[in-house]
């Protein structure tokens, strides 16, 4: 990622990263669910970025399952 992105964007990115984690971890279930798989929800970052991830209601966690480009073919 460092050889095609400045600092700037890289940190960017860590920021919106982070605000969507924090979303997640107030309200797990505002993001909707994969199309792949109902266990599964799918929280866009930004326009190029995604985050898969599992909520635990068990346990009371979150797993991040997978952080993506929009540009790849999704697994999830």
């Amino acid at each position: 990622m460092e050889a095609k992105w400045t600092a700037k964007e890289i940190l960017n990115l860590e920021n919106k990263i982070q605000q969507v984690i924090n979303q997640i971890s107030h309200n797990p279930e505002q993001f909707p669910k994969s199309e792949k798989s109902a266990s599964l929800h799918k929280a866009i970052v930004d326009k190029n970025n995604y985050l898969i991830y599992r909520v635990n209601k068990e346990s009371n966690s979150v797993e991040i399952i997978n952080f993506r480009g929009t540009k790849q073919k999704p697994k999830h």
